[in-house]
């Protein structure tokens, strides 16, 4: 007996295809599926597969909520030096794979909300969307929180654990270097977290609202030194645009009521009318 049969049927959408059935045991199998419909449900699943993976690496990130589903087209330059940051910045997440081979940081740095956070969750957000890599975010007030809180014998990890979960992500932005004061403990977990990243060839993001001299001060020039190589130094010297939105806000004129509704004896006297 031939355990194997063939047919041709008929799949709506690709058309004529060769089906087989096996006979197993007591009974025929069902007809195979036309094969490209397999295949494309197959990449069905795997592309929702790689958004499900995407989805709890970018939950998993530590990006702003604010920041977590805005797209490129998001942020609008203000002026010609923006403009080439933000160019710089998708151009940097287009081609993070060749700037994850030598590990090259990026150094933000300028006047107080003028969109350095915002173009660097835009990196972290596209390098998870586009190149399926770990990308992580986190204040340096929190980062520093989080590895000191490692000093405590009962917080259940260590210091290496702590400063580790810093130095294994493919991409680390650590947002407002400097806003602190950078304690002699600070600048030490600063300089292993920066270190061990740059031991590794991995690209690193900081934003500050320090100017470069006072920048290296914090830090101290070994750490700023290995930050500084191959980097993307961008300047941010412009007013705030949160600043800037609050003036347009408090010019927009108020409105009387009574202009629009009337007062109440208007009323009252339309009504007896």
């Amino acid at each position: 007996m031939n355990n194997t049969e063939t047919c041709n049927k008929f799949c709506d959408i690709h058309g004529e295809y060769e089906a087989s059935r096996f006979f197993m045991f007591t009974s025929w199998s069902s007809w195979s599926r036309c094969l490209l419909c397999q295949e494309d449900d197959d990449r069905t699943e795997k592309n929702k597969s790689e958004s499900d993976l995407c989805r709890k690496i970018i939950e998993s990130s530590g990006i702003p909520k604010r920041f977590l589903s805005l797209s490129d087209s998001s942020y609008v330059p203000k002026n010609t030096v923006d403009d080439r940051n933000y160019r710089i910045c998708i151009k940097y997440a287009i081609d993070f794979n060749k700037n994850l081979e030598i590990g090259v940081p990026i150094i933000m740095h300028g006047n107080t909300g003028t969109g350095k956070t915002h173009l660097s969750c835009l990196i972290a957000r596209n390098v998870i969307l586009m190149h399926k890599k770990y990308a992580k975010f986190t204040t340096a007030h929190n980062m520093f929180s989080f590895v000191k809180s490692s000093f405590n014998k009962e917080a259940g990890y260590t210091d290496m654990e702590a400063v580790s979960s810093y130095t294994v992500p493919d991409l680390l932005v650590i947002d407002d270097v400097g806003v602190q004061f950078c304690s002699s403990t600070e600048r030490m977990i600063m300089f292993q977290v920066i270190n061990g990243r740059y031991e590794n060839r991995l690209p690193t993001i900081i934003t500050t609202n320090l100017c470069i001299e006072r920048l290296i001060e914090v830090l101290g020039e070994r750490c700023f030194d290995r930050l500084n190589e191959h980097a993307h130094i961008m300047h941010f010297n412009w007013e705030s645009n949160r600043k800037s939105m609050r003036q347009t806000r408090s010019i927009i004129p108020i409105i009387d009521q009574r202009e629009v509704y009337g007062t109440d004896e208007e009323h009252e006297h339309t009504a007896m009318e």
